[in-house]
């Protein structure tokens, strides 16, 4: 260990640091809420973090994506999240992945190699497919649920889906899961208890709660990728 772990042994032990480098995770989604989620689990010193995107960072997404900045725009966010990330701490292996996640390549893609899988997709056909999947192929995953049309960022908690209320969101993919079989108690989640503000179509956002809701799925990545560790 290097003084770049110091303050983290002191909260997680040596243990769990080893078990972080160790660890491969991946991402879906680097904006308002993945990037926050990137620059954490880079920051704790993951091994390495696959991150997978299509978009390319807009004006729009300054208010709130702390990857970017205006010399960004324009630029895929995937590749502009890894020069971040680089900066900050090369010892994670960071790859980018420029992909529109989608009902054909969710199903190609090798779920099986992640200790942990983090969806931050906005897309709700393919979110719940990466969902089924990962539930059914027993692969860990979390899911940010809507954050939009929300200001209070000490509303955001993580739960398990069959406990969230007052999100359109995660009531569609609940029913979804439960039409398939499947149990919402499986799927971890950050959530927001507040109710949205009416907005009508148009959604609005700031850097609190979706900061607020990375930093939580963080938190539930790492708690679980350490969690064996201390208990031998």
């Amino acid at each position: 260990m290097d003084k770049f772990d110091s303050r983290t042994i002191g909260l997680i032990k040596e243990k769990g640091v080893l078990a972080l480098s160790k660890s491969k995770v991946a991402i879906f989604g680097v904006g308002g809420v993945g990037g926050t989620c990137l620059e954490a689990l880079v920051r704790s010193n993951v091994g390495q973090i696959d991150i997978y995107d299509f978009d390319k960072v807009d004006e729009s997404n300054l208010n709130r994506q702390i990857c970017f900045d205006y010399f960004s725009i324009g630029k895929e966010k995937v590749t502009i999240a890894k020069e971040k990330m680089n900066k900050i701490n090369p010892r994670t292996v960071v790859n980018a992945f420029s992909l529109r996640l989608d009902l054909d390549n969710v199903k190609e893609l090798n779920l099986s190699q992640y200790d942990y899988i983090v969806d931050c997709i906005d897309e709700t056909s393919p979110k719940i497919a990466l969902i089924k999947r990962c539930i059914t192929e027993n692969i860990r995953i979390v899911s940010s649920l809507g954050m939009a049309n929300r200001f209070d960022p000490s509303k955001v908690i993580i739960t398990t889906l069959d406990k969230t209320y007052n999100d359109p969101l995660a009531k569609l993919i609940r029913n979804k899961l439960r039409s398939e079989g499947i149990n919402p108690k499986l799927l971890s989640v950050a959530f927001s208890s507040e109710l949205p503000i009416k907005n009508g179509t148009f959604k609005g956002s700031m850097m609190l709660v979706p900061s607020s809701a990375g930093l939580s799925l963080a938190y539930k990545t790492i708690f679980d990728l350490i969690l064996p560790y201390n208990k031998q």
